[in-house]
């Protein structure tokens, strides 16, 4: 199943666009889904089970470097 992700990070500190931008260009590097942004939410679309393998894979470490954050994800499933 195509499916379509709306990701919302919100680092809560002075410095946070080093994080949302290092989180997007990671993802973009994935040949396996189509990533795109704007001003408020960056979104990924893929295969069900290879994006949400990837998204997983990205803030895993999103997360560990930056404990004081927040995250929103809207899932719909199909593309959009």
């Amino acid at each position: 199943m195509i499916a379509t992700i709306e990701i919302s990070h919100y680092p809560l500190k002075d410095d946070y666009e080093g994080p949302i931008l290092t989180f997007i260009n990671a993802l973009k590097t994935k040949s396996e889904v189509k990533v795109w942004s704007n001003g408020m939410s960056s979104y990924i679309q893929g295969e069900w089970f290879e994006m949400m393998k990837i998204v997983t894979e990205q803030l895993y470490p999103l997360f560990e470097n930056n404990a004081h954050s927040a995250t929103i994800l809207k899932i719909v499933p199909r593309a959009m």
